[in-house]
């Protein structure tokens, strides 16, 4: 704490702060770099490898620096999954240091912030999204140094330059992720206190001014898309409204998360989850640590606790209280990454109650000894999960039965990005469309096919007519079956896949065939892991076996169809959802 005298308690921790600080950070580095996920796992981590091996930009917002720095840090390597993966363990171990040279700015004695680093960085969720590719470790990076700028040793120097840096990292940081702005209260209050000591409207202005150029890395949007077009990027930035929509992210609609997004959880529903899995990740004491801190902080500087407070309410509760996905399989994963900034801030407040509360150096020291055992201990099966090649499998497996002209039009982010960059990295002649994107003329006009603008209507999209323009062109088509109901042609299984306007077959002869192509397979029943996407990958094996058994039952072979269930059973103890009356035509 600024006002606080830590002098004692720094000559106390002497001679083992530096000692333990590099042991920590030993220990944190050898946590996200000793396996760092070399394949791809499922969600976003395919299209970032896909940036890192040939450029371009990501999905809305886009990402700017992030995919700057992928594509830089990829060309230096032969694989981009696992060069990735350890830029995000570089990420991750600054975030761990910055965080405890933030609180140290903040007066914050040794220890005591090397306790808060520690809780942050060997929580589950940041040592699963600091050892493979994500965006959200230099998220934490950057939200971490807008807390260390923060502090209130910078605000008393020149204000001018003060305010004028502040803006530049808080402009990049939101070039970065959009949910730096949440830190909002916290930055404008640290400026305000700058600006209220000298050169009140020149260093407010200058503020404002580097915020501005902060965002300036969203030029090399329409810099790839001009010069770039044959890379992946998403939308059309070349125009300023395009940009904007870009930036926006109105593809997906600006708050949501999703393009197709689901039914609300309910807002109460996610404020007690973030609350719940933040004590869990901060070792059960998050969550109370953070508001002890927080009253630490009051007591010595009641405006810096109000403004992080309020910070930490923004980026927590008031902001997952909009999201629109029920924490269950693989949106775990996708919930929970947002739930970082909140856990950032409160590991950063934690460290004020311990310096106010564990007073005893000596008891402060061996909790971070307990950490250091603790943490990687905890950390080894999330590490593991990283190490599964079950997604990567399931690709090879979806495609060897797609004809090397064929069509695969599907969904699910697992197959969306994960074959976008299976063949755009090949010289397969296969091609991906992604139902959910056909509603944008951007992405109609990078596809290789006949028109198709005539099938769609604003946000509908006739799949239908789709379909058969695509077959009219001579090239075999398949869909994910889900999408069987969306479309009037004849459909039969094919592979993990189903074919339409297949010549029909008896369903026991598609049985047949479905058990030959299946003995190929990579993946086998047992391959679920604690990677949330297999569960979803284990359920697309079972799905084709599950229609057949429908269409075998309707044929009045229920013999045949309890063997068919059986094949299912294997890979999904669930019965997946279908019917075979709108799926198999």
């Amino acid at each position: 704490m600024a006002h606080t005298d830590t002098t004692a308690s720094d000559a106390s921790t002497g001679r083992w702060a530096e000692p333990l600080l590099g042991a920590a950070l030993l220990m944190v580095g050898f946590v996200y770099l000793v396996a760092p996920a070399r394949g791809y796992l499922g969600g976003d981590q395919a299209q970032f490898a896909l940036i890192a091996a040939e450029g371009g930009y990501a999905h809305a917002p886009g990402y700017p620096i992030y995919s700057l720095i992928l594509h830089l840090v990829g060309s230096l390597s032969s694989n981009p999954f696992l060069a990735s993966s350890v830029l995000s363990g570089v990420f991750g171990i600054g975030a761990v240091v910055v965080l405890f040279l933030a609180l140290r700015a903040w007066g914050v004695g040794a220890s005591a912030a090397l306790i808060a680093a520690l809780l942050f960085g060997f929580a589950p969720e940041v040592v699963f999204v600091s050892s493979k590719a994500e965006v959200f470790a230099l998220n934490n990076l950057l939200l971490a140094a807008i807390l260390r700028a923060c502090a209130p040793d910078l605000r008393a120097k020149n204000a001018f330059v003060y305010c004028g840096v502040l803006g530049v990292l808080a402009g990049l940081a939101i070039s970065h992720h959009h949910t730096a702005v949440l830190l909002a209260p916290i930055g404008v209050w640290a400026a305000v206190s700058s600006a209220k000591l000298q050169q009140k409207w020149a260093a407010l202005l200058a503020g404002v001014g580097g915020l501005a150029a902060g965002l300036t890395p969203y030029l090399y949007l329409p810099y790839v898309a001009e010069h770039r077009p044959e890379t992946w990027h998403w939308g059309d930035p070349t125009s300023a409204d395009g940009l904007l929509s870009i930036f926006l992210r109105e593809d997906y609609g600006t708050l949501q998360m999703s393009v197709a997004p689901e039914e609300s959880w309910g807002a109460f529903n996610h404020v007690v989850y973030l609350c719940t899995q933040a004590s869990l990740d901060l070792y059960l004491i998050g969550v109370v640590a953070a508001v002890a801190g927080a009253i630490a902080l009051w007591k010595d500087r009641r405006s810096d606790a109000i403004a992080l407070c309020l910070a930490a309410l923004l980026i927590g509760p008031v902001f997952v209280s909009l999201f629109d996905h029920e924490p269950v399989g693989f949106a775990v994963e996708l919930v929970r990454k947002f739930h970082l900034g909140f856990e950032l801030i409160a590991a950063f407040l934690s460290a004020f109650a311990v310096e106010r509360y564990v007073t005893k150096t000596k008891l402060q020291l061996l909790v971070v000894a307990l950490l250091l055992v603790a943490g990687p201990a905890r950390s080894l099966e999330y590490v593991e999960s990283q190490q599964t090649v079950a997604v990567d499998n399931y690709l090879e497996d979806l495609w060897s039965t797609i004809p090397g002209n064929g069509v695969l039009i599907a969904t699910g982010d697992h197959v969306a990005m994960g074959s976008e960059y299976r063949l755009r990295t090949s010289d397969s002649e296969q091609l991906y469309i992604n139902p959910h994107l056909l509603v944008h003329r951007w992405y109609r006009d990078r596809l290789r096919t006949p028109d198709l603008d005539g099938f769609v209507d604003g946000s509908k999209v006739d799949l239908t007519g789709v379909v058969r323009t695509l077959a009219a062109s001579g090239r075999p088509v398949f869909i994910s079956p889900n999408l069987g109901s969306a479309v009037k042609v004849p459909l039969q299984p094919d592979g993990l896949v189903v074919r339409t306007m297949a010549e029909p077959k008896h369903p026991w002869e598609v049985a047949q065939t479905l058990e030959k192509q299946y003995r190929g397979f990579k993946v086998i029943p047992d391959e679920e892991t604690m990677n949330p996407w297999s569960p979803m990958i284990m359920r697309d094996y079972a799905t084709n076996w599950i229609m057949v058994a429908q269409a075998l039952e309707a044929a009045g072979q229920a013999r045949e169809a309890v063997v068919a269930r059986e094949y299912a059973a294997q890979y999904h103890k669930d019965e997946p959802s279908t019917d075979v009356e709108k799926a198999w035509k």
